[in-house]
């Protein structure tokens, strides 16, 4: 975790009395994601009050890598978060810090997101906006892990090639899995690796939109 940093958090209320927060998939587009967060009073707080704090939901974009031929990007959690090393994920992205945004209100919000989306991208993938085809599936959310009690995502499809990519140190080995072998991984009760909650969420999304 970097010393100081702040991140983009809306508080869990004003979350409740808008959507509920009683599911764990929301089907939304980008506008609807835009127009629920603005109504939330979004705002900064240090990261190192946000983490331990239930009272507020940081906002994390998370995108599923899908290339050409259909197979998705995957990787072990080696990251800052270590509450999920171990596990497999779908899910590349992070926080959203006052360099993606010069406000927070509603008509500055979605540019924000998406700078926040691709400065993410940039530094895990090495993928730019130009080689990527990117389109919001909705917002998974789930209260039983310690990081779904303070996070909530907002999830993407990104659609590139894989020569485009460049693979950052915090992801590491990774392997492109076809979604029938995603099906049966998280399926499992084998000694398959397991997957991260919230890989499971947003794969869902994929699979119903």
């Amino acid at each position: 975790m970097k010393a100081n940093e702040s991140v983009l958090c809306v508080q869990t209320d004003m979350l409740v009395q808008k959507i509920g927060l009683k599911d764990n998939t929301y089907r939304y587009n980008e506008a609807q994601v835009v127009e629920l967060f603005s109504s939330c009073a979004p705002r900064f707080i240090l990261r190192t009050d946000a983490e331990h704090n239930p009272a507020y939901k940081q906002l994390i974009p998370y995108c599923l890598i899908q290339d050409q031929d259909g197979t998705f990007l995957s990787y072990e959690r080696k990251g800052t978060e270590k509450r999920l090393h171990g596990l497999m994920s779908l899910g590349v992205g992070g926080h959203i810090n006052p360099v993606d945004t010069h406000s927070t209100q509603e008509a500055a919000l979605a540019e924000t997101l998406q700078k926040a989306l691709n400065r993410e991208l940039e530094e895990e993938i090495g993928l730019t906006p130009e080689k990527s085809d990117c389109t919001c599936l909705g917002l998974i959310h789930e209260d039983r892990t310690p990081v779904g009690q303070v996070h909530i995502g907002i999830v993407y499809l990104v659609r590139t090639r894989k020569e485009h990519l460049r693979i950052g140190e915090e992801l590491g080995t990774i392997q492109w899995l076809r979604a029938e072998n995603i099906t049966h991984a998280m399926g499992a009760k084998d000694d398959t690796a397991e997957f991260e909650y919230w890989s499971e969420l947003a794969f869902s999304l994929y699979q119903t939109r």
